[in-house]
């Protein structure tokens, strides 16, 4: 499993570009059977 960790600080509105462009990547490309989880932690 992949483990991709987005810490953010009142950046929602950016979340969905930031997940698209690590999909985008040729690892997720390639595997896309592979298992991953996104951990988005907020830092207020």
């Amino acid at each position: 499993m992949i483990s991709v960790i987005i810490p953010t600080y009142n950046r929602a509105s950016f979340l969905d570009e930031v997940i698209q462009s690590v999909l985008n990547q040729d690892y997720f490309v390639r595997n896309s059977s592979s298992s991953f989880e996104f951990l988005v932690i907020d830092e207020t």
